[in-house]
Order: structure tokens, then sequence, then C-alpha cells
């Protein structure tokens, strides 16, 4: 029987290897002694955290360091300078919770809803669908990838670096001042979103397409096509780059897009403003 984890014989690295491998869980500690332990400042590494809901925690300046956390559940959580590093989400979900100041590595992550990213690191994670989500002012966002759904998310001034979405649908989110830096979309499908004072560079859409939304003020530069379609989209202000040469390659389809008529393919600056569109672009949010 696994003895109790007491929070007064910390260390600095929690659970020893050799005690606790990869197939124990973490049977013999209650939620109050996993928070208390984080909470001191010390790691959690290389254990499995099975069927737990924690509800209403605050974690502040500790890690999580190759944990599995198997069907657990987070809701109204605030992570404050928290680290997780090469973990992995197997089903559960976070809800309704804050990322803050947080540093998020290699980790695969669960369902997130309602959740907020603020003042942090992402960098190789791979996110399994989010739904109203806000990500905000993050330090760096890089090598990440996103599969399923993301809907209703917003995302404000971010640089996505080497980003990769993967048979993802991404419906109904705004894009404010966002940086496609290198990113690759593949079986991805983009619908009803909005992007704003948006840049896409050395960008590859592959077997994707983009349905229902407006660009305004973006710049398209020196992206590649493939297999990929364009429908019913509008486009104001802003700078085409080589978009146009990109849909007369064969396999790319271009359908009955609203363009700005002053907008041109050779980055030209915009010569006059045309009239705001009237579809409501709020989508709730």
């Amino acid at each position: 029987m696994t003895k109790p984890y007491k929070a007064n014989k910390l260390h600095h690295n929690l659970i020893n290897k050799e005690e606790y491998d990869k197939t124990k869980t973490l049977e013999g500690m209650d939620i109050k002694q996993i928070v208390d332990a984080i909470n001191n400042g010390d790691i959690i590494s290389n254990v499995i955290i099975k069927d737990r809901e924690f509800d209403k925690t605050n974690w502040t300046n500790g890690k999580f360091k190759g944990v599995k956390f198997i069907n657990c559940k987070f809701n109204q959580c605030d992570f404050f300078r928290m680290g997780f590093e090469n973990c992995e989400f197997t089903r559960g979900s976070i809800r309704n919770s804050n990322f803050y100041e947080a540093r998020l590595k290699n980790t695969k992550l669960p369902f997130m809803w309602a959740t907020t990213t603020r003042n942090s690191y992402i960098i190789g994670c791979k996110f399994d669908g989010f739904s109203r989500c806000e990500f905000y002012d993050t330090y760096k966002f890089s090598n990440c990838v996103f599969t399923k759904n993301l809907y209703r998310n917003c995302f404000d001034h971010h640089t996505f670096d080497n980003f990769v979405f993967d048979d993802a649908r991404m419906e109904g989110n705004k894009y404010n001042g966002v940086v496609f830096n290198k990113n690759k979309f593949k079986n991805t499908s983009l619908v009803n979103s909005l992007f704003r004072f948006c840049d896409f560079t050395n960008s590859i859409f592959s077997n994707s397409v983009m349905v229902d939304s407006v660009m305004n003020s973006c710049h398209i530069n020196d992206i590649e096509l493939e297999k990929t379609a364009f429908a019913h989209n509008s486009f104001y202000h802003g700078k085409m780059g080589n978009l146009s040469k990109e849909f007369d390659k064969p396999g790319n389809i271009l359908i009955e897009e609203n363009v700005d008529p002053v907008l041109d393919s050779d980055r030209t600056p915009i010569r006059k403003k045309p009239e705001a569109p009237t579809n409501d672009l709020s989508m709730g949010m």
C-alpha cells in the first residue's frame, strides 16, 4: 500500500523515481496534499494522476514533469507561474480556468473550455481542441500542433511560429494582430472566422479550405497552396501578396470572393478605403 505523502517532508524532486515509476498512481495522496506540495514550489514527476477532479484550486510556482493525467478534470482553477513539461492529458478537461505566467512545454493538453492564457510560454504542445478560450500577450507560442475543433476562441497579438494545424476545424474564431509565421494547415477548415491585422508569412495550406471568413487589413505574404479552396470570403484593405498566383496552380479553387477592388497582388499600397462590411462580425464574443 502506498504511503500517504506528508507535506512537511518536502524535497525538490517530490516523487522519488525509484519508489514511483510510470505505472504507479498517487493513490496515497489526496487532492489537498497534491496542491499543497505544488504550491510549496516542488516538482511532481514521472507519475500517473488518475480520475481526479480539481475544483476551484490555485496552483502556484510548482511544476509537473513527465506526468500522465488520465480522466482528470480541472474546473475554475488558477495556474500561476506553473510549469507543465512532457506531460500528457488523456481524456479529462480544463474549464473556466486561467494560466498566468505559466510555462507549457512538450505537453499534450486536453479539451479546454472558457480558459484564459496570458503572459505565458507555450512551446511544442499539442492541443486536443478547445472552445471559447482567450490567448493574450503570450511571450512565446511556437512549434505547437492543433487538432480537432477550435470553436469561438480569441487570439490577440501572437506570433505563431512553426505551428501545425492538422485535421482541425477552426470555426467562429477571432484573430487580432496574429502573425502566422511558417505555419502548416493540413486537412484543416477555417470557417466563419475574423482575421484583423494578421500576417500570413511563408505559410502552407494543404488539402484545406477557408470558407465564409473575413480578412480585414491582413497581409498574405509568400504563402503556398496545394489542393486548397477559398470560398465566399471577404478581403478588406491589406495586401494580397502572391495569393492570386497560387490560385492559378492546378488543384486550387477560388469561389466567389468579395475582394476590395483596390487590392492587388504586387503589394502596392491601398489607395482608398472601401465600405465596411455590413454583416455582424461579433460572433457572440
